[in-house]
């Protein structure tokens, strides 16, 4: 470094009056409001989830021929997928727990029954589902892949 550069950076720090000149600047808070990017989601547990794990676990013991039929034991994915990947997309957090019936094949069928309608939701895989609407003031049926 030549010395008059060397001198330049010096006189820079030496008159230390002004060091805390913006110590005393004030501003005014700035609120951002940050986008939201999906729906609010709930701080608490569904209603509907502790009973129907616990029944999820019940038919996870199932063995082959359950029934004394020949039936398939009901597979973990199948209640794995339904717990994680349907129920939470299908149902609020203050819904009722559904009814969990085991399957022949190793599915699990999920129904809920009301004054007008019931509803059946077949989990035959992990991304195979079909769901079934009854209209009981119509009698009208409708069937969901």
């Amino acid at each position: 470094m030549n010395v008059p550069a060397v001198a330049l950076k010096q006189d820079q720090w030496e008159d230390a009056s002004d060091l805390g000149r913006f110590s005393g600047a004030r501003t005014r808070p700035l609120r951002i409001p940050a986008p939201e990017i999906s729906e609010r989601t709930t701080t608490s547990v569904p209603t509907w989830f502790q009973p129907t794990l616990d029944r999820f676990l019940e038919l996870a013991e199932f063995q082959e021929n359950w029934d004394q039929r020949g039936s398939a034991q009901v597979r973990r994915d199948v209640l794995s997928f339904a717990l994680r990947s349907v129920l939470p997309k299908i149902l609020p957090p203050t819904a009722p727990a559904p009814a969990a019936i085991p399957l022949g094949h190793g599915g699990i069928q999920l129904v809920w029954n009301t004054n007008t309608a019931e509803i059946e939701v077949e989990v035959i895989a992990p991304y195979s589902v079909i769901a079934y609407q009854f209209d009981k003031a119509t009698g009208r049926k409708r069937k969901n892949n």
